[in-house]
């Protein structure tokens, strides 16, 4: 056996070692969008997930962004806390003066085939924007704009527009908002578009679900500890005993519910 042969037996296959990445990803975040700083093996889980994800290809790095993403707080990549395990303090030292190579890398490989297919476009602007580079960003809003099937992008970039925000402020919630508008799930729609600070689209939002689904959601939030925001939905119910148990249960958990 040559050693070319022994080394690709030795190395884990990419199929595989993406599938441990994604599943590590998933049990390091959230199930929903989270509204708050995650701590650092979250970020460094995604990194890795993305390192695996590109040796398979741009359609595993496309299905890993557009299905994680989400999940993590509206904030930009240079956040990334450079502290994960498995770098030594001088390649730490290297990868801070250049920023998170990952997503660089797997940006690079969405937009390498022409025409970007849709979703790609999708998944490489979220990756932009966590990157925060304005020419990247400028790229794939251009692309957005002649892709007839990027909707929810385009209408998640007009939206920051419209609303004169930082699209990496914003657009997590904002895309999250449009795509549960999409499901149906006005509910969600209507929580998403009030963290982006959609107020005028959050109302509309409510007002198209029934009561029944307001108190289903607030109860499933209450279980979940998200106090917070079941807060918000009692107070659309008009249970303002209920209104008051969030804000006591959110203080004691260390947040505050503000609830107007």
């Amino acid at each position: 056996m040559g050693l070319s042969s022994l080394w690709k037996k030795l190395l884990p296959d990419p199929e595989v070692a993406l599938a441990r990445a994604r599943q590590e990803l998933d049990d390091a975040l959230p199930l929903k969008v989270a509204t708050l700083p995650l701590g650092h093996e979250a970020w460094a889980c995604y990194r890795r997930a993305l390192a695996a994800a590109r040796k398979c290809g741009s359609d595993a790095v496309t299905s890993l962004v557009l299905e994680f993403d989400l999940r993590f707080p509206s904030e930009p990549a240079t956040g990334f806390p450079l502290c994960d395990p498995y770098l030594g303090p001088a390649l730490i030292s290297k990868i801070s003066s250049v920023g998170p190579f990952p997503l660089y890398r797997a940006l690079k490989i969405l937009l390498a085939n022409q025409p970007v297919p849709d979703q790609a476009i999708e998944a490489a602007y979220r990756l932009a924007i966590r990157l925060g580079d304005n020419a990247q960003i400028r790229r794939v809003e251009h692309l957005i704009q002649q892709s007839p099937g990027a909707e929810a992008a385009r209408r998640a970039v007009t939206l920051c527009e419209a609303l004169g925000h930082n699209p990496g402020l914003a657009i997590n919630f904002l895309e999250a908002g449009l795509q549960a508008e999409l499901r149906q799930d006005y509910v969600t729609a209507g929580l998403m578009f009030e963290e982006a600070g959609a107020f005028e689209q959050a109302r509309h939002a409510f007002d198209r679900s029934p009561r029944s689904e307001l108190q289903r959601g607030a109860e499933l939030l209450e279980r979940d500890g998200d106090f917070s925001r079941a807060g918000r939905l009692y107070q659309l119910l008009g249970q303002t005993e209920k209104v008051s148990e969030m804000q006591d249960m959110d203080f004691d958990q260390g947040g505050f519910c503000a609830v107007n």
